[in-house]
């Protein structure tokens, strides 16, 4: 049984911007393509997101990129890690999102506020937008329309209509099925 090799090659354009353009992704992105489609902006991802690639095609995506620079792995300060866990806790997407989405939004917090505009969080993911959005971090996505609105998430009884900021799954007061509804909404 012969087997085969693929290569990946990558054009590198000219010279990069003095301000170069930084693009944050999470694991969507990188399975969608989105190493392809971003390839003129430097960019960076998170170990937990190396972790969730799995298949040869992408890994060799991801290795080559990394090889030729295009692609840096960082892990960002727990202070930064906290402050997007409370966003998310406070919009209502916390259980949403899991432990590699909020090291990825830290992540693009982080690159933002030290490197200022050029920063953007790539994801398809609405909870991430979401969260981004709430902390004033840029986001886009590659394969669905962007979130257009910013929304604060509750949980509402489904039987006696108590409402509860945080997650709970069933109701304190009467003990039926929570739902999540939104509580505000305003155009990001």
């Amino acid at each position: 049984m012969e087997s085969s090799t693929r290569f990946v090659f990558v054009e590198r354009g000219g010279s990069r911007p003095k301000e170069p353009c930084i693009a944050v992704l999470d694991a969507t992105a990188v399975l969608c393509g989105g190493l392809e489609v971003l390839r003129e902006k430097l960019c960076y991802t998170v170990p937990e997101v190396l972790e969730e690639v799995k298949t040869t095609r992408h890994r060799a995506h991801l290795e080559a990129f990394m090889d030729l620079g295009l692609l840096k792995v960082s892990t960002p300060p727990g202070s930064y890690v906290n402050r997007a866990l409370e966003a998310a806790k406070r919009t209502g997407d916390y259980e949403r999102l899991s432990k590699t989405d909020l090291q990825v939004i830290a992540l693009a917090l982080q690159l933002s506020e030290e490197r200022g505009e050029s920063v953007e969080l790539v994801s398809d993911d609405y909870a991430v937008q979401n969260v981004a959005s709430h902390l004033g971090v840029k986001y886009r996505s590659l394969k669905v329309r962007p979130i257009k609105l910013r929304v604060k998430w509750a949980y509402k009884c489904t039987a006696c209509g108590s409402i509860q900021q945080e997650y709970v799954e069933v109701c304190p007061i009467c003990g039926h099925k929570m739902r999540r509804v939104s509580l505000r909404r305003e155009e990001v």
